[in-house]
């Protein structure tokens, strides 16, 4: 279920199905940004919850309750090898359960997940519930990763600690028509909804050198001889 999470108050919307994304525009070695760009930013009171299966919370879970996990899916608008994954997520689980893992996937070719092409965790860089700037940033420049310009790609959110509770916060690039992904327990639901806040970042290839043509370079060696 969606949470739209506000100062006070839990409201409950339902997720409208579809198929159809739209890609952000991206900025200077950004596969994808949708909050981190010239007047985006993200929704601080609004987002979905993230959770390992024995937090109670504000999720409204019981312990021993099924976990939650999200995703989003987005079309690399710039090829290169993956160096960063940032996505804004407060937690409201205790600060010794600061734990997330983010999986980058490829795509199925059906707008689902196909494969794993890789995983990260980090630890104590969530703050608190309602706080801002609370951006999270997973180092992947040793991977080896590398993305395709045009191709469609998932970044998958899970608990890093069975305690933990956050939620990933909506963007406010106006981008109300992503992929969507949402698995709780046995139950795995995808559809098209406002986009989470998230960036994908890569070191695009070195530039290939043109080659000299023929007959500029016949033409410079003639201009040396003449001297």
């Amino acid at each position: 279920m969606e949470l739209n999470m506000t100062r006070g108050n839990i409201g409950v919307a339902l997720l409208v199905g579809g198929s159809l994304g739209l890609t952000a525009v991206a900025h200077a070695n950004y596969a994808f940004d949708n909050f981190t760009g010239p007047s985006l930013g993200y929704n601080v009171d609004t987002g979905w919850s993230v959770c390992g299966q024995s937090n109670g919370g504000w999720s409204g879970k019981t312990p021993g309750h099924a976990s939650e996990q999200l995703a989003d899916e987005f079309t690399a608008a710039l090829g290169g090898t993956l160096t960063e994954i940032e996505v804004a997520v407060d937690r409201g689980s205790a600060p010794d359960t600061n734990s997330l893992i983010a999986t980058l996937y490829s795509d199925s070719g059906a707008n689902t997940l196909g494969s794993s092409l890789g995983s990260w965790t980090v630890t104590n860089q969530m703050l608190a519930t309602f706080t801002p700037d609370s951006v999270v940033a997973f180092g992947t420049s040793g991977s080896g990763i590398t993305l395709t310009k045009g191709a469609n790609y998932w970044v998958y959110l899970s608990a890093g600690d069975p305690g933990f509770f956050g939620s990933w916060r909506l963007a406010n690039s106006g981008d109300t028509a992503r992929n969507r992904l949402i698995a709780n327990g046995s139950a795995t639901q995808y559809g098209v909804a406002d986009a989470f806040a998230f960036n994908v970042q890569v070191r695009p290839p070195a530039a290939t050198p043109e080659p000299v043509r023929s007959e500029e370079h016949t033409s410079e060696l003639q201009s040396l001889t003449n001297l």
